[in-house]
């Protein structure tokens, strides 16, 4: 076989390849609105100039493209959001999504922890908790624990009023929190 045929299925398959990976590549949603790149070099040449403000360069972005703008650099695409409000939508709409905590997979998985609501992921279950826990310990909804809380401080002061020993007040409060905290919960 001679090298110009080698060559000329070499580039032949070549071509087949991009063709069939372009192809079956999955269709990505079209990004927003903005300058036309180079080959290659995509949108670097319409980053702004070292040394300058930044925010008057996106300005102009915002006047010609809309409030949101996309550019790509060497492969990576960015999105820029120029108005406030947009930002505010897609933080609120997509909240579940970005917002979440990390997993921490020793205090949550290994040691039990994941239903304690700082260490639950941001979705239904959180909001529920947390939903739940305003209404639970509002400022208004707290003085309803007032009686118990008197209650329970009275019977604090008589046990120390009758066993003064200031080496035991650890125990006299220990025991007051533990009195105190069930009658809470039961509420």
């Amino acid at each position: 076989m001679s090298t110009s045929i080698v060559i000329v299925i070499s580039i032949l398959a070549s071509l087949s390849f991009l063709l069939v990976k372009h192809t079956l590549r999955p269709k990505k949603p079209p990004l927003p609105p903005g300058p036309k790149g180079l080959p290659l070099l995509s949108n670097i040449r319409d980053l702004p100039p070292p040394g300058t403000l930044e925010w008057p360069h996106w300005q102009s972005h915002k006047e010609k493209y809309g409030p949101i703008t996309s550019v790509s650099v060497l492969g990576q695409n960015f999105v820029i959001l120029h108005d406030r409000q947009v930002i505010m939508d897609l933080l609120e709409t997509r909240a579940m999504k970005s917002a979440s905590r990390p997993k921490l997979v020793f205090a949550g998985d290994i040691v039990g922890y994941d239903g304690v609501m700082g260490l639950m992921p941001y979705n239904r279950t959180f909001r529920m908790h947390r939903k739940l826990t305003t209404t639970q310990v509002s400022p208004r909804s707290i003085t309803r624990f007032e009686p118990i809380q008197e209650l329970e401080i009275l019977r604090l002061l008589k046990r120390l009023h009758q066993d003064p020993n200031s080496q035991k007040l650890p125990d006299h409060l220990n025991q007051y929190v533990f009195l105190t905290t069930p009658e809470v919960d039961t509420h």
